[in-house]
């Protein structure tokens, strides 16, 4: 008996964090923080300040119960539709009207660089899958290729390998030359079930 009561003696006699003197026992509190705040609460550490959090909920304030809302958007949860066909499948010659298009209005006149490449890959890449998706194929997952290489007296050969389904998956493919370079662009429609 008389070991715990000098436990518990020990334990109040503890150092206060903000001096020297014993702390006197506590009434069911927390514990003060060692960084003094001015206002009462501690601002908080996330990232986004009130009014960003008002502005991604809309302009609401706290919820019912007093918290804040989260500024993370759920999706919403959609009943599936069990379409195992689309209703207008990815038409090839369609897709591959457009890339002849597109690289020859693009490329016509220009002259290999390597610097200026990359850039004219991904402009090259970003027009064909947006005018790929103005022919409306819905529930296609599009995904665009472009290789542009200078044309010297060398051969090339350029393949893919696809996991997909025959029936409903298709792509279209266009190579494209002039005197200094070439080009190959494909665009694959995958369906998404």
């Amino acid at each position: 008996m008389r070991k715990a009561s000098v436990a518990q003696q020990s334990r109040h006699n503890t150092l206060s964090p903000h001096g020297g003197a014993p702390s006197e026992e506590r009434s069911g509190g927390r514990r003060k923080s060692l960084f003094p705040v001015v206002g009462g609460r501690r601002a908080s550490l996330h990232p986004l300040d009130a009014n960003k959090l008002k502005k991604l909920q809309g302009g609401k304030g706290p919820s019912l119960d007093g918290r804040e809302a989260s500024a993370i958007q759920m999706a919403p949860n959609l009943e599936p539709t069990y379409r195992m066909e689309p209703d207008k499948r990815f038409f090839a010659p369609d897709v591959h009207q457009i890339i002849k298009e597109t690289l020859e209005n693009h490329l016509d006149g220009f002259q290999f660089n390597p610097k200026f490449t990359t850039t004219m890959t991904k402009v090259l890449s970003d027009e064909l899958k947006d005018r790929v998706k103005q022919l409306g194929f819905p529930r296609y997952k599009l995904v665009t290729s472009v290789v542009m290489g200078e044309r010297r007296e060398q051969g090339i050969m350029i393949t893919s390998r696809c996991a997909w389904d025959v029936k409903l998956d298709s792509y279209a493919t266009y190579t494209y030359q002039n005197k200094s370079l070439f080009c190959t662009a494909s665009v694959y429609g995958i369906y998404r079930e």
